[in-house]
Parts: structure tokens; sequence; C-alpha cells
């Protein structure tokens, strides 16, 4: 129950008409964010696309260093089988 202070009348809900912010009105009525967050927000992304990178060719590096040891092991096998194959 809610009473109007002018009146003294007891209303419930169904007898008056509220809008809640964000889901009854237009984009600008909503709730907007505070600029600090927004500068938090836009400063962690800044930061994280230059460790992504750093991530990423971390990992290429990674995964060619791999790929040469692979190689120079296939590469002994083959001599070491082809050494053998001769006695």
């Amino acid at each position: 129950m809610i009473t109007k202070e002018e009146t003294g009348e007891e209303l419930v809900t169904d007898d008056f008409t509220y809008t809640i912010a964000g889901q009854h009105t237009t984009n600008a009525a909503k709730i907007q964010s505070h600029p600090l967050f927004l500068k938090l927000q836009n400063g962690i992304l800044t930061a994280l696309i230059p460790l992504q990178q750093t991530v990423s060719l971390l990992l290429l590096m990674i995964i060619m260093h791999w790929k040469m040891l692979l190689m120079n092991l296939l590469l002994i096998t083959k001599i070491s089988v082809a050494l053998n194959y001769r006695k």
C-alpha cells in the first residue's frame, strides 16, 4: 500500500502508473554508466590488445620451435634407419 501525501488516499500498485528507466523508456532515459567506469573499461581494453598480440606471437614461436624440433627428430630417425640398413 502507498499513501498519497496530499490526500491521504491509500493506493495499491494497480491504481497508479509507473515506469522503470531502461525498460519502459527510450534509450535516452536508460541508466547511464559513470564516466569513470567507461574510462576504466576503455583503458583495460587498450591494455589487453597489445597483450593479446604478444601472446599470439609467443604461441606462434612455440609452435614453430616444436615444428623445427620434430623435423630434426624425423631427420635423425631417417639417418639412423639408413645407417642401420647399410649394416
